[in-house]
């Protein structure tokens, strides 16, 4: 008998059909690193659940953005970038995928940003509002 192999694959419909309240950062680059405490990095939505905002101080890291923020497991769901360590190109849009894997934005320049992220598109904007002196 020959081995079958099956592939699923996740569409963007996925993280559209959870109206997730917020969403939080986290990572080397969140205000709170690697913890939970997303008190400093909640992005909220507007325009019903397919956009959410946030501004605020990102250091330079890793970041990935946590759609269930009441849940504080590791394996919760997530947006990630598309490849590992995607470097952030301030007001460039970021692709991303939804509870795929552990891939990272790639912060460079730490300052004030404000992130959009539109869950229909399945894309990630970061906009460099000031960056550290």
């Amino acid at each position: 008998m020959q081995a079958q192999t099956v592939t699923f694959r996740l569409v963007r419909s996925d993280a559209e059909e959870t109206a997730y309240p917020s969403l939080g950062l986290i990572g080397g680059a969140a205000p709170q690193g690697w913890g939970f405490d997303y008190s400093q990095s909640t992005l909220l939505p507007e325009d019903g659940n397919r956009y959410y905002t946030w501004t605020g101080h990102l250091n330079e890291g890793g970041l990935n953005i946590m759609c269930d923020i009441s849940d504080t497991a590791w394996g919760s769901p997530r947006l990630t970038a598309l490849e590992p360590d995607t470097q952030v190109v301030p007001g460039e849009a970021c692709g991303m995928h939804y509870k795929q894997d552990d891939n990272a934005w790639l912060i460079a320049t730490p300052g004030r940003y404000t992130i959009r992220v539109d869950i229909h598109a399945m894309q990630v904007i970061f906009t460099l509002e000031q960056a550290d002196e």
